[in-house]
């Protein structure tokens, strides 16, 4: 058990850092939100059919996206009303 929790550990941390290299389906649809959320929305043509190409529906992408409108918008929110954080902050990655 120990194993399989350090592996997934390991693998949220490399989600984190951008280096989803071990699931390509989650690495389509975490390089569709990166991109989304540092390009307002925008979302290169190359990036979508990768996502599609990976097995995303354009249904599953559409919710990502209202996933990431959320996000923002909840963060944006709280920052604003300097709204404490009810969970620890998660660790700096190193590089």
């Amino acid at each position: 058990m120990t194993g399989s929790i350090c592996a997934k550990s390991e693998q949220i941390i490399a989600i984190r850092a951008a280096e989803v290299d071990f699931d390509d389906k989650l690495e389509a649809i975490s390089s569709v939100a990166r991109q989304a959320a540092a390009r307002t929305g925008n979302v290169s043509d190359a990036t979508s059919q990768a996502a599609l190409d990976a097995g995303w529906s354009t249904e599953e992408l559409s919710e990502a996206f209202v996933h990431i409108a959320a996000n923002l918008f909840t963060n944006y929110f709280n920052h604003y009303a300097g709204t404490e954080l009810d969970l620890p902050a998660v660790p700096e990655l190193t590089a």
